[in-house]
């Protein structure tokens, strides 16, 4: 049956496209994913892993964004028009005709694509979006079958779509060189500019609220363009080590990161108080903050680094799951510890003989328990042993024992 779509044309370098607008009913129903492409068994592994549809991810967070947000919105879809020999573009100028010439000129741009029937339309971009629409109109998941826990609106099958068309022109290799430049060379936003921009992670949220005239930290103290600190820096700390750590001082409220509690304040007054405390009571963070050296300050300290910050605030969390509750208290400990980088408390565990920072989580999670330790976190049998056997294996050293407690 032949299909009429009202189109802008455009044309970026050899490639004409026609932007369209369609109903996402229409949407589900016409355009196809890449992996029903006659050609898919031809993809390379590397293409074909760019298009796995991840449906955790459609029904987790896309399906819901499209039945939650009254504000939703997402780019174009791009879609191939397969077997396309019965296209053709009717310019409006055709039928448009009018004395202002200026009009007329404008009006070349418009028109209508007509497809004759036998063309088939996949998704080369947004095949996500295409498969979130799908479920959140029929309710439908990957193999068909309805998903009981999802509550699905067929009204949002009335609701308007873009999508650019571009013409398959018996040109495989040339599609599928569009399919990779869009896939492989697509930058995602980087970590500190999802957390400034997102609106629906309590996280991103919180961490955004720590950073301000009356809040723990000031602008001018965190980096949030990325998440390390250079030498050079002169910043204290950065949006991603807020992030992380409103992620583990909450982590037992089980809180989704694309669904804001009602009581948010809440939780942001919980992780609040630790940033607040730490900047007023811990010496290491009291010194760097009021610096102009922080650079200095910033090799001196273990804590002096993003990964020292979120050992030390996992320590924290330890304290408060074994009941160690009283925040000054456990302050006045820390402030016991040696945080020199050159502590032989910290070689093999933070760092390693040639100085150099180990800023894996394995590492991070060591150090979070030995400075829960030494601050008196009353750990069983079983904990301790395995925090000595840790402990040991990573000095390599059998003989080796934790740090004394400082309290």
């Amino acid at each position: 049956m032949a299909r009429l779509f009202p189109v802008l044309r455009g044309k970026l370098g050899t490639t004409e496209y026609y932007l369209a607008v369609m109903k996402a009913a229409d949407v589900i129903k016409e355009i196809r994913s890449a992996d029903e492409l006659n050609e898919w068994k031809d993809f390379t592994i590397e293409e074909r892993l760019q298009r796995e549809i991840n449906w955790t991810r459609i029904k987790s967070e896309l399906a819901p964004y499209l039945l939650t947000e009254e504000d939703r919105f997402f780019g174009s879809l791009i879609v191939d028009i397969y077997n396309d020999q019965g296209v053709e573009f009717e310019p409006l100028s055709s039928n448009f005709k009018t004395n202002n010439k200026f009009y007329e000129s404008a009006a070349q741009a418009f028109g209508f694509l007509v497809m004759a029937g036998g063309e088939t339309l996949f998704a080369l971009d947004g095949q996500h979006r295409l498969k979130a629409l799908q479920m959140a109109i029929t309710g439908k998941g990957k193999d068909g079958e309805l998903i009981d826990d999802l509550n699905h609106n067929p009204d949002l099958g009335q609701e308007d779509i873009t999508v650019i068309f571009i013409r398959h022109e018996k040109n495989t290799q040339k599609i599928r060189k569009i399919f990779n430049k869009i896939n492989k060379h697509a930058k995602p936003t980087n970590k500190g500019a999802n957390i400034i921009t997102s609106e629906d992670d309590p996280f991103a949220l919180i961490a955004r609220k720590l950073i301000g005239p009356d809040a723990p930290l000031k602008e001018a103290q965190v980096n949030w363009r990325s998440n390390t600190l250079s030498k050079t820096s002169k910043q204290f700390t950065t949006i991603g080590t807020l992030y992380e750590s409103a992620e583990i001082l909450l982590r037992e409220k089980n809180l989704a990161k694309n669904e804001l509690p009602a009581d948010l304040t809440k939780y942001y007054n919980q992780v609040k108080i630790v940033w607040e405390k730490l900047a007023k009571e811990f010496e290491p963070f009291t010194e760097m903050i009021h610096t102009t050296e922080i650079s200095k300050f910033r090799e001196q300290f273990l804590v002096g680094k993003p990964v020292g910050q979120m050992a030390l605030i996992e320590a924290i969390q330890i304290c408060f799951e074994h009941e160690y509750t009283d925040l000054s208290e456990i302050i006045t400990a820390l402030n016991k510890i040696n945080w020199d980088a050159d502590s032989k408390i910290w070689l093999h565990v933070m760092y390693e003989p040639n100085g150099r920072i180990r800023a894996n989580s394995t590492a991070r999670k060591l150090a979070a328990h030995v400075i829960a330790y030494m601050v008196g976190v009353n750990f069983d049998d079983n904990e301790k042993a395995e925090l000595i056997k840790e402990y040991r294996r990573t000095k390599d050293d059998s003989n080796a024992m934790l740090p004394d407690p400082v309290v």
